[in-house]
């Protein structure tokens, strides 16, 4: 049985009720960002930063995959993110997609280099992939909408800073309503 598995930074309940409202109507308003296509909010439940995803693995690669994650955040320090704008994904493209990004601290940019050397390149060595943006998708936008790309600094009042103190194996699992998360293992920093 095939287990749809992603590395990510799971998000404290407060945490995630924060950073969800970065993605209401005033705030947006209020940046510049104005009036959205029709979308669908990500669950606060489900709002995180996926630093690597897996896709469809095996259940007898779980083991290695755990060790992968240890040896990737192994020696790595906790480090604090900001979250300093909002952007529509992808940047050349039609948008799919509002995220709040952050910025890039040393750490977290080795962390997620460490998990693809270890867990990407060898399962897709000829997949060409698009650097690594750290963010948060707040929601995603209806098919068929066409929403004009935003990119816009937040004010310093709207900004967020969390902790990443440590990393996690999550499962999504496919229901009738949609993704539900299982969280499988958490990897401490140092």
């Amino acid at each position: 049985m095939a287990h749809r598995l992603f590395v990510s930074i799971m998000l404290p309940e407060a945490l995630a009720l924060r950073i969800g409202e970065l993605g209401s109507p005033p705030l947006l308003d209020r940046v510049g960002a104005g009036e959205q296509a029709a979308h669908r909010l990500v669950h606060t439940e489900h709002l995180h930063m996926t630093l690597v995803f897996l896709g469809d693995r095996h259940k007898n690669e779980i083991a290695t995959i755990h060790e992968s994650i240890e040896r990737a955040a192994a020696g790595q320090r906790a480090c604090e993110l900001h979250i300093n704008r909002l952007m529509t994904l992808p940047r050349r493209q039609t948008p799919r997609l509002l995220a709040a990004v952050t910025d890039e601290p040393s750490s977290l940019m080795e962390v997620h280099k460490r998990l693809v050397s270890r867990l990407i390149k060898p399962v897709l060595r000829e997949k060409k992939t698009t650097p690594f943006l750290p963010h948060i998708t707040l929601f995603r936008y209806e098919p068929g909408t066409s929403p004009q790309p935003v990119d816009v600094q937040l004010p310093e009042a709207d900004r967020v800073t969390f902790a990443m103190s440590e990393i996690h194996l999550v499962e999504s699992i496919a229901t009738q309503h949609g993704a539900e998360y299982r969280l499988l293992r958490t990897f401490a920093l140092a």
